[in-house]
């Protein structure tokens, strides 16, 4: 027994290989943007987590050396203390071992951008950190607000 085929429409052949081909040209667009953000935003989450790791080691030279100099002003300001690496050393004294192992481990999440700024939110950490404010200078990511 033949089976019975249903004649296609004019013009339907024709339709397929669009759609596909327009659906092939989405995805590479889409990819295409997800690699241009990964590559601006790569290195802000980089230098924010740096910076959280270098506080959680209370290793105060490298966590300021990671800020804008008007940021560790402001830091060093908040704290009370005349400089930057003083601020660290005060914010983390009261830090237990345990701690500042799980302040150098927070998470760094949502990275994005807002020229001239970077933001980066925190995940739950020891000192209650939400989010860090960076700005690009030479080329680089450097934290300037601590929030």
């Amino acid at each position: 027994m033949k089976e019975a085929r249903i004649p296609a429409q004019p013009g339907q052949k024709r339709e397929w290989p669009l759609f596909l081909g327009l659906g092939v040209a989405l995805v590479a667009i889409a990819g295409g943007c997800v690699a241009i953000l990964n590559s601006e935003l790569g290195p802000l989450e980089r230098s924010a987590g740096d910076f959280v790791r270098a506080l959680g080691a209370g290793d105060g030279r490298s966590a300021c050396a990671g800020m804008t100099r008007a940021g560790r002003a402001d830091f060093a300001a908040t704290y009370q203390q005349e400089t930057c690496e003083e601020a660290v050393a005060k914010l983390v004294a009261p830090l237990t071992s345990a701690e500042r192992a799980q302040l150098s481990d927070t998470d760094t999440r949502s990275p994005e951008t807002d020229p001239p700024l970077g933001h980066v939110g925190l995940g739950s950490n020891p000192l209650q950190l939400s989010q860090l404010v960076l700005t690009k200078v030479d080329g680089e990511w450097l934290v300037t607000s601590v929030r």
